[in-house]
């Protein structure tokens, strides 16, 4: 008897331990409104020209500690998305950037959350009926139609949201599919708040990223920490969004000397030698001048909660 008393205890455990959709979804997000000196648009036409930075090379006797925290995971470029992949590089960062740090994973053409629940079931009435196959096009689409998403794109953007939905309405009389489309104005996914807000509500569990100020040092604090981020730049005169998953530094000193980053275009800097992107190191000194704000040692970041 009283062993049949105990399998029952452990089936209902398991019972509270499964994940309540409808509870997941209704988590509330709250909205976020723009600061003062942070950027907004992520490939706007703010185009600044920097000086290539040089960085003082570690004696040769120095120990140089590596860490990559991307290591046990596939890279991801933009360049095979299916929707508006030269307009992907910030949805295709944010999912390196989610899943590096644990909060999503894959089974078979699936996709879940940290906590077992199915992320393509969760936005089901925001998603094609036949999702895309890649979890950075159903990301880039559910930012586009799911309807909280684009009435906080309204509220916080309200010329700017006008502006894509003149663009979107304009192509679409014309016949043209501005899923495919290199659209000119700035769609949701472009606007880093907004963004962020998608994300957070595609995933399903509250809050998870923010789009907040770190220095520098704080950055190196993370990604010891085995953490990644995304930030914006201005590479080679593109305004871009890559995720910064490891760095470079001296044993001796502890002084940083190269960020590792995974470039969704290309390898960072050198983008006309068209090299994968994985794993592009950029110097110390490069970050600083190039990741906005550029010249200054606070940056703007995509930063995730673990």
């Amino acid at each position: 008897m009283q062993y049949i008393i105990n399998i029952i205890k452990k089936l209902l455990a398991l019972l509270k331990r499964t994940p309540d959709v409808k509870q997941q979804k209704e988590q509330s997000i709250p909205d976020v409104k723009p600061q003062e000196g942070m950027p907004h648009v992520i490939m706007g036409d703010n185009t600044i020209k920097v000086e290539g930075a040089k960085m003082q090379e570690p004696k040769k006797t120095s120990t140089i500690i590596t860490i990559n925290n991307s290591t046990k995971f596939p890279y991801y470029t933009q360049r095979n998305n299916e929707v508006s992949p030269n307009q992907a590089c910030n949805v295709t960062s944010m999912t390196m950037g989610l899943l590096y740090n644990g909060l999503i994973y894959k089974e078979g053409d699936q996709w879940y959350n940290k906590n077992g629940v199915n992320i393509y079931t969760l936005n089901k009435t925001s998603l094609p009926d036949v999702p895309y196959k890649q979890f950075e096009d159903n990301l880039i689409y559910y930012t586009r139609h799911d309807t909280k998403i684009l009435e906080y794109y309204s509220r916080t953007y309200p010329n700017l949201y006008n502006d894509w939905v003149k663009e979107v309405d304009e192509l679409t009389k014309n016949g043209v599919d501005a899923n495919k489309y290199a659209i000119k104005s700035y769609p949701p996914n472009e606007l880093h708040l907004v963004l962020s807000f998608a994300v957070n509500n595609f995933v399903g569990m509250g809050t998870i990223t923010n789009y907040e100020t770190q220095g520098i040092e704080t950055i190196v604090k993370r990604i010891k920490n085995g953490e990644s981020i995304v930030v914006s730049g201005t590479f080679e005169g593109l305004n871009h969004i890559v995720c910064v998953c490891g760095l470079q530094y001296e044993q001796e000193t502890g002084k940083t000397y190269s960020f590792i980053i995974d470039d969704p275009w290309h390898k960072t800097l050198y983008y006309k030698e068209k090299k994968t992107g994985d794993d592009s190191i950029i110097t110390y000194d490069e970050f600083l001048q190039y990741v906005k704000p550029v010249n200054n040692k606070e940056k703007a970041c995509h930063v995730f909660k673990r």
